[in-house]
């Protein structure tokens, strides 16, 4: 378990699977700028049952409040044409906790976790441009948007685009000793 000020990270449990495929369900939560698509019950299990929801290529940690709530889920995914690069992918699927800083910290937490735990040089994050929340989350973390896909993602009944933010494995190691330096 990856442990923060609000919130606590770890993998998800098979006790877990009827709220996280319940809370993956509600389309009203998923906010203006995440799939609306649907899996079924089968489906999620099944995948579930393969590889727990993590293996070297992809997976997912039930974000937690300290009471053992889940409020989210944050993964990651080896995008098939980048050596080196993660895509990180989060949701809060209640949006009571929406602005009050649980992104921001599931963000930080999984960002240094992923760079201790895999040779990776960069971690990218896929932003549906108008998503202003997700970007502020982004730029608090000290990703800096790189790209911007042209009408990228279909959703909505519309193509929208999608903002890339990076970062490196030097900026992550830069930001944590400007870190240090500020607390001496």
């Amino acid at each position: 378990m990856i442990r923060g000020n609000l919130l606590d990270l770890r993998t998800i449990r098979k006790s877990d699977l009827p709220d996280f495929y319940n809370l993956n369900a509600e389309l009203q939560e998923r906010g203006d700028f995440n799939s609306l698509l649907l899996r079924s019950e089968e489906d999620f299990y099944a995948d579930f049952s393969k590889t727990g929801y993590w293996s070297e290529s992809s997976g997912w940690l039930a974000i937690l409040g300290k009471d053992e709530e889940m409020l989210g889920a944050i993964g990651f995914s080896k995008p098939s044409y980048f050596g080196g690069t993660l895509t990180v992918h989060y949701h809060l699927f209640k949006r009571e906790y929406w602005g009050k800083g649980y992104g921001t910290e599931a963000l930080r937490m999984f960002t240094r976790y992923l760079f201790q735990v895999f040779p990776i040089h960069k971690l990218q994050l896929l932003i549906v441009d108008g998503n202003i929340p997700s970007a502020k989350i982004a730029e608090k973390c000290n990703y800096v948007r790189e790209a911007l896909l042209k009408e990228a993602y279909y959703h909505n009944f519309k193509h929208q685009d999608i903002l890339v933010y990076r970062m490196t494995r030097n900026e992550f190691l830069d930001a944590q000793n400007m870190r240090i330096q500020q607390k001496t």
